[in-house]
């Protein structure tokens, strides 16, 4: 069973992910439009991001590179070292064409190939059913249709590649999130990540001309989005 992995839906609803021959430079301005023309219209100055997996630090890395959000903070309930271990977490995650898009999109040439390199490039699928002498082969066309192939790369590698595009100024917090309740804005404009016991776990600065923003990364069952 294999799982695929929308990068963000902050990325893959760019509907120039949908086009299979529209060139990485357009992706990346339209893109970069979107983003920039959101995060300067609002004020966005500074995103706390809720979740340190695959789609919080995508996010994170598109608001660092394309929106040049100048103050980000990720809470990621693992700890250090479970964060950057590469073995035995996660499973294995399957990047078609438009995944690969946004990994090109958010950090370059560079990274994509880089997560396509630690992976496996799907060639085709083998059908075994019960009863058949011999199973029946399906080539997969997805790289001839569309110049980029499907990967299966594991959960933590794609998340330390992830990581790795992130700057210095990027404040990922461990420990922390895993009793996060919601949020609230306080009178003065701030927002405050809220634990089960009403502490402030993260908070943002009282607001005056620029705002914040919450990005709710913390899976289905989110704490963060309604």
């Amino acid at each position: 069973i294999y799982t695929t992995i929308m990068l963000s839906t902050l990325l893959s609803s760019t509907s120039a992910f949908t086009k299979r021959h529209t060139s990485v430079a357009v992706v990346r301005s339209r893109l970069s439009n979107r983003l920039s023309s959101t995060t300067a219209s609002e004020g966005v100055d500074q995103v706390i991001v809720v979740g340190g997996g695959i789609a919080g630090l995508a996010t994170a890395a598109a608001l660092q590179n394309i929106a040049n959000v100048p103050k980000i903070q990720v809470l990621e309930k693992s700890s250090h070292d479970s964060f950057f271990q590469k073995e035995g977490i996660g499973a294995g995650a399957q990047l078609g064409p438009n995944g690969l898009r946004a990994l090109r999109a958010i950090g370059g040439e560079e990274l994509m190939q880089r997560v396509i390199d630690s992976g496996s490039i799907l060639k085709g699928n083998a059908i075994h059913l019960p009863g058949m002498s011999d199973p029946m082969m399906q080539p997969d066309t997805t790289e001839e249709d569309s110049g980029l192939p499907q990967v299966f790369v594991r959960w933590s590698v794609l998340r330390s590649n992830l990581n790795d595009l992130l700057a210095p100024a990027v404040d990922i917090q461990f420990n922390a999130g895993s009793d996060i309740c919601g949020y609230e804005v306080a009178g003065d404009g701030s927002l405050n990540i809220l634990s089960e016991s009403g502490a402030a776990i993260a908070s943002t600065p009282p607001a005056s001309a620029p705002t914040s923003l919450i990005v709710g990364a913390d899976g289905a069952v989110s704490k963060c989005r309604y």
